[in-house]
């Protein structure tokens, strides 16, 4: 007896570690499912233009194939607006950059200056990609080479390094030889979670990509990510913006296209493998306490036959020896329980790293686990406890 009752203790137990870590990956899945990246996902199309370094060898001619490609597709029906970018939101990761702020000493020996992400971006693309303008203005078609440096920064990277104001119309430039022209800020754009929703907004600035600096890699403005926001079915616009990409240059390669609903759900799928995986090994463990509370009580029950026809024959109440049954089932589970959730509260301080604003002490999830384990061992011991409580007095005393 007490080796089946050790059986059943670590079942349960194991049963709500299992079941409280799918719980928390359960809870922390909603809240990033209820994150906001920083723009709205529907109504976009995404693809990535890769220019052949032989045909654009030039910062110009990528410049201007980029101008000419933004304008037909504008054209395009159903395309409300269209930039482009140099890593998409989600997806693609940008380097940091230091960078030095006009009228402020520069960082000194051992100490790192101001840094942020650099984005480039053309005319377009904030419009294209719903990030708002909170101050200033977006890119224009006219920041080319005979406009001055401009910049548009994140309200992360405006927080850090202006946290009372100001950061509109002052100067920044680069801290490397790439680029040692100051740029006057004309923009502060809302924070974009571009690394994924689990990831705090970084702190980014945005190039005009006509005004891009000279960079060691010879491409840096030739790949880029294309975002079209729509306002009709996908499929035909792709189908004719692969048209006008072919009548501008066939050999231009188009490749990743795909929805932002798709770069989305691409970003969360591996926090949906985690929950399924963990959800499955959940039932799993919930079947088990299930088919082992069910055999260790039958067993009992039948070894207490004649025990309960005794009880009846004397008069006890056949609804007492129901709650007697179900009662040696709860009991029998109740260390289960405690030990499993001490189990569950070690395990949630393990999953720390793959929880996303969700406390390894959850008490709801703890609390509701708990509930769902009493309930499946509850209704494995049902069945035993109503043979035992119709068991026949007579047959039982006739066989004595």
């Amino acid at each position: 007896h007490r080796a089946r009752g050790a059986l059943v203790l670590t079942e349960v137990a194991l049963a709500i570690t299992i079941a409280v870590a799918a719980g928390l990956v359960g809870r922390s899945w909603l809240t990033l499912l209820s994150t906001s990246p920083g723009f709205p996902v529907a109504n976009k199309v995404t693809f990535v233009l890769s220019l052949p370094q032989g045909r654009y060898p030039d910062r110009p001619s990528r410049w201007g194939f980029y101008r000419e490609t933004m304008d037909r597709l504008r054209e395009v029906p159903g395309v409300v607006s269209a930039g482009a970018i140099s890593a998409l939101p989600l997806g693609d990761e940008s380097g940091d950059w230091g960078f030095r702020i006009e009228g402020r000493p520069p960082a000194t020996d051992g100490e790192r200056g101001p840094f942020a992400d650099r984005l480039i971006a053309t005319a377009g693309y904030f419009e294209a990609m719903g990030v708002p303008i909170k101050e200033g203005r977006s890119f224009e078609a006219t920041d080319d080479t005979l406009r001055p440096p401009a910049v548009i920064l994140s309200e992360a990277l405006a927080r850090r390094y202006w946290p009372n104001g100001g950061a509109l119309h002052s100067r920044i430039r680069l801290s490397s030889d790439i680029d040692s022209v100051w740029r006057t800020v004309v923009g502060i754009a809302g924070d974009v979670r571009s690394r994924g929703l689990e990831r705090e907004p970084r702190p980014e600035f945005y190039f005009p990509h006509a005004q891009t600096p000279s960079s060691p890699n010879a491409n840096a403005t030739g790949t880029m990510a294309v975002v079209l926001r729509l306002d009709r079915d996908p499929t035909a616009v792709i189908r004719e913006a692969r048209a006008v990409l072919g009548r501008i240059d066939p050999g231009v390669p188009i490749s990743r296209i795909q929805t932002m609903e798709r770069v989305l759900d691409t970003t969360l799928s591996v926090r949906r493998f985690q929950l399924l995986l963990l959800g499955f090994f959940a039932l799993t463990a919930l079947g088990l306490v299930a088919i082992g509370v069910y055999g260790v009580v039958a067993f009992l029950v039948h070894q207490r036959s004649r025990e309960f026809g005794v009880r009846l024959a004397l008069g006890a109440d056949r609804d007492r020896i129901l709650r007697m049954v179900l009662g040696d089932g709860i009991r029998m589970a109740a260390a289960g329980v405690a030990a499993g959730l001490i189990g569950a509260i070690v395990g949630g301080r393990l999953l720390s790293g793959m929880l996303y604003r969700a406390r390894a002490f959850d008490p709801l999830v703890l609390g509701g686990v708990a509930l769902l384990v009493v309930v499946v061992v509850v209704a494995a011991s049902l069945g035993p406890a109503a043979r035992a409580a119709r068991t026949s007095p007579s047959t039982t005393l006739r066989t004595d």
